[in-house]
């Protein structure tokens, strides 16, 4: 194993650390590991049986460069379709992103010689955009799915408050550039993030309501008084120069 990735090109490399990376950016921890097993069974896969790879001629993922020379018009279209159905295949996973199918768009045409690319070159160009309309297509679903799913997270203290925030500024900034902003998501982004703000006040509240109920009149002023002062500061930090209502 360690043979065969240390004899991976630049590429190679680049279009794994790639996924590696989008990996790293998954909030949910459970989605996040199924991904990761996925990615390193696929690792396994490359490097499992190094005899198959060279009767193939290639193995798993392996850059277009390397494989056989495509001569003909019709070897062509068929590598053509094939590139676009690993290509739409790769954007079912949530965590594949357009700077890793651009990755792969870049390789395309890279085992074929001049004047057939010349030849191609209005099919590659329309399959270019077609996977590019899908790649931006499928991020703008997921990026929606992240911010109306993010009231199921549980707030366990203030780094997943701040995780949750984070998340959703991501999501907003990139729904901005592809302009996918509507009302319903500034409106989730809003109630999400009030959420967060009311967080620490709300689980005061609750200790201060057991306070109440068992007598305890002092101490619940007091945790009145501490919820007031979280949710100020919460609130402040989360919308800055808004006027804080009461808790």
């Amino acid at each position: 194993m360690v043979r065969r990735l240390s004899q991976m090109t630049e590429d190679e490399l680049e279009r794994y650390l790639a996924k590696i990376k989008r990996i790293s950016k998954i909030t949910d921890q459970e989605d996040a590991l199924a991904e990761l097993d996925e990615f390193i069974s696929k690792i396994m896969e490359l490097v499992k049986d190094e005899n198959d790879s060279q009767e193939d001629g290639f193995g798993f993922d392996l850059p277009r460069a390397h494989r056989p020379p495509v001569e003909t018009t019709q070897q062509a279209q068929d590598e053509l379709l094939e590139i676009r159905q690993d290509l739409l295949h790769e954007l079912t996973s949530p965590w594949v992103g357009e700077d890793y199918i651009d990755l792969l768009l870049n390789e395309i045409g890279e085992n074929w010689s001049n004047k057939l690319k010349q030849e191609m070159q209005s099919q590659i160009d329309q399959l270019k955009k077609e996977i590019s309309d899908a790649a931006k297509k499928a991020a703008i679903e997921e990026l929606r799915k992240s911010i109306l799913s993010s009231n199921k997270r549980v707030i366990f203290n203030v780094t997943s408050q701040n995780n949750i925030l984070e998340s959703l500024l991501n999501a907003e900034k990139r729904l901005a550039e592809y302009q996918a902003l509507d009302e319903k998501l500034i409106f989730e982004l809003r109630k999400e993030r009030e959420r967060c703000a009311r967080n620490r006040a709300t689980k005061i509240l609750e200790k201060e309501e057991i306070a109440r109920q068992t007598g305890k009149t002092k101490k619940a002023e007091n945790l009145i008084l501490e919820a007031q002062a979280c949710f100020a500061q919460d609130w402040n930090r989360i919308f800055p120069g808004e006027p804080c209502p009461g808790v």
